[in-house]
């Protein structure tokens, strides 16, 4: 519920950015949001774990569709759904955004508001009195005097972490995009399908796909071993 109720306010927040993150002076922000909803297929062993989600969800104000597979092939014509037991397909406010977008639009917005930013690699922290990150020492040798501190570092956020004494379990790993086309206008009405066996395919304009897998944890090994 909790995790719906955050889906629910970023799509919000989404929709509004255009206005939300304006700066006087510069043309709105386009973040490219394409409500068009998430696609989950499962077979007959996955169709309870959708049928739970979708209760969930929909007691939480989210508003997805179950679907049987001829509501599927109905939908997507194209789409062979032979061996699909029951689908599920986000509602409003699912779907997809540019982040690089995102993040210039909230930076500029930062800035307009007087935000100072300074391009260095932090690589050391020291705790106040409180216990808290109180200063960080940069690369170029820069101390700088923090009051709050977010780890925005991804999956090498476990470094910065150390930095502070924590610990996180973040670790980076590998993943891998592919691109193909299709030779009709198949991505035109297509949302973010992940299939019942975890390969996903985001459409992008109307012949051209973007699509990956998660390899089984025997394939996937932590890229920075070391730490």
């Amino acid at each position: 519920s909790l995790n719906v109720a955050i889906s629910l306010f970023g799509s919000d927040f989404l929709r509004r950015a255009a206005t939300t993150l304006a700066v006087d002076g510069c043309d709105p922000p386009n973040i490219g949001f394409v409500e068009r909803g998430y696609l989950f297929l499962a077979g007959e062993s996955g169709r309870s774990v959708l049928e739970e989600n979708h209760a969930i969800q929909i007691a939480a104000g989210a508003k997805p569709t179950l679907l049987d597979p001829a509501g599927v092939a109905a939908a997507w014509p194209w789409m062979r759904a032979h061996d699909v037991a029951a689908a599920s397909l986000g509602g409003p406010g699912e779907g997809w955004f540019d982040a690089y977008s995102l993040l210039m639009a909230y930076r500029n917005k930062a800035r307009s508001l007087g935000v100072s930013f300074v391009a260095d690699e932090v690589v050391k922290a020291r705790r106040g009195a409180d216990g808290g990150v109180a200063e960080l020492t940069t690369v170029s040798g820069a101390a700088l005097q923090v009051g709050t501190v977010v780890n925005a570092a991804g999956g090498w956020a476990h470094r910065v972490a150390q930095m502070c004494g924590a610990s996180l379990p973040t670790r980076p790993h590998t993943r891998c995009v592919f691109v193909f086309e299709t030779e009709t206008n198949t991505a035109a009405d297509c949302p973010m399908l992940i299939d019942r066996t975890g390969v996903w395919a985001r459409p992008e304009g109307t012949k051209t796909f973007i699509c990956g897998v998660s390899p089984p944890a025997d394939r996937d090994p932590v890229v920075d071993v070391t730490n």
